[in-house]
């Protein structure tokens, strides 16, 4: 996600709806909103207190907001098994496929499946195979340089990303703290690694809320109407990495992490992804790492039901097409950063890839929404499920195995080294 502050009128219109989604009757407070049209931080805040004093819905869901309620909720839980004897060229090719989708996704990120077919058709790169080409891009800048630099033609490393930047800053944490970190630690990480500037929506509160001197989970409830958008499910790969065979482990840590800026969806997308990630170390099926998310989150969610119900389709549809378009009819509503559609996009990708690599990422960015936050944890999950040599050349090559990122103290990187590392941390923190 990469993009300015966002004004308060509009964050007062994520809040209501956002409320809405919870549950709360707004009806009464939109209308006066739109007819009074607030437009700064005060009105906001008198605002989300207001949305507390609202009537309640009859809501038929179930959704704890701690790692204790959620545990309550669970059914089966998926059992650990010992770490898979490949690991290091599984971690290797997860940090390769995270960092491939993410680089294809960018450079049209936030479009829609519709402006993307336009534009790579109007340069004959339509189905998607390799990075966007620069005449399909727009000039713009993406994390202060312009975004052809993205583009295929200019691609020379990993270039720096949020969703690059989480799991190597994640790393680190493990690596000064180790797996028993709390969530104060991500908060103080935070603060000391990731410039201001480039942390944004439920991130850029929480943010706000670590420097203000609140502490977890207040950081991520306070004036916080992104509560359960995205950016908690791009942080969690590193988690479902360094508990590669237990899902259940995956979740917790995922949960503990995304409790700084999340609540309950934007944390069981954190949950659902890190334990499909332990759980595709041990297969090579990724509807056996997608049973294994379902099972780290609340069956009664909406979430849990929206995956199920996606899983369905997309085993029913023949295209991936016909599948977004039951997703976008039924939760199209939902902003384009939000958990759920992004979550379902990925999904789909990962059941219409067939085993593919290239298909799997490629689905997940012509689908459009958040492309190269779910090109990343579908490039992720391919990767540890099929294995590096699934990773085509084409892509890897102009990488060079170079990471750029903007965490401070750890600017630059490289592959080898982030899966040799992560290697090391997942093999000290095994009971």
């Amino acid at each position: 996600m990469n993009e300015d502050a966002i004004p308060w009128h509009e964050r007062i219109a994520d809040e209501i709806r956002q409320a809405e989604e919870e549950g709360y009757d707004v009806t009464a407070l939109r209308a006066r909103v739109e007819e009074e049209k607030p437009r700064d931080e005060a009105s906001y805040r008198n605002i989300a207190d207001q949305v507390a004093a609202c009537p309640r819905r009859p809501f038929p869901f179930e959704e704890p907001d701690s790692w204790e309620g959620i545990l309550e909720t669970l059914g089966t839980r998926p059992e650990a098994v010992p770490l898979p004897q490949d690991l290091e060229a599984r971690l290797e090719a997860a940090w390769l496929g995270r960092c491939v989708g993410c680089m294809m996704g960018c450079p049209v990120e936030g479009w829609s499946t519709n402006k993307i077919r336009k534009a790579l058709e109007g340069v004959g790169a339509y189905p998607l195979k390799d990075y966007v080409p620069e005449a399909a891009a727009e000039d713009r800048l993406h994390y202060g340089v312009p975004v052809r630099l993205y583009c295929r033609e200019h691609l020379d490393r990993v270039r720096a990303d949020d969703d690059v930047a989480y799991p190597v800053l994640g790393l680190v944490l493990l690596e000064r703290v180790g797996p028993e970190f709390t969530a104060a630690d991500v908060g103080r990480a935070w603060l000391d690694h990731l410039p201001r500037a480039f942390v944004f929506t439920a991130e850029r509160v929480a943010y706000e809320n670590l420097e203000k001197g609140l502490a977890p989970p207040d950081t991520a409830r306070r004036g916080n109407p992104y509560r359960e958008w995205i950016g908690a499910q791009i942080r969690a790969d590193i988690w479902g990495w360094v508990a590669a065979g237990d899902p259940l482990r995956a979740a917790e840590l995922a949960c503990r992490d995304a409790s700084v800026s999340h609540v309950r969806n934007g944390m069981y997308g954190a949950a659902f992804f890190a334990a499909a990630m332990a759980r595709a170390f041990t297969t090579t099926d990724p509807r056996l790492a997608l049973d294994a998310g379902l099972q780290c989150i609340p069956a009664a969610s909406r979430l849990a039901r929206a995956i199920t119900e996606t899983v369905q389709w997309a085993e029913e549809d023949e295209n991936w097409e016909t599948t977004l378009h039951r997703i976008v009819a039924r939760y199209g509503r939902y902003s384009w950063v939000h958990v759920l559609p992004n979550a379902l996009v990925t999904v789909m990708a990962l059941i219409h890839g067939r085993g593919d690599f290239l298909a799997t990422v490629s689905c997940a960015v012509m689908a459009g929404f958040d492309t190269d936050c779910n090109a990343a944890t579908a490039g992720s999950l391919a990767g540890i499920l099929y294995g590096p040599d699934a990773i085509p050349g084409h892509l890897s090559a102009p990488l060079g195995g170079r990471v750029e990122t903007y965490v401070k103290g750890h600017e630059r990187q490289s592959l080898e080294d982030l899966a040799r590392r992560t290697a090391r941390v997942a093999r000290q923190g095994w009971p």
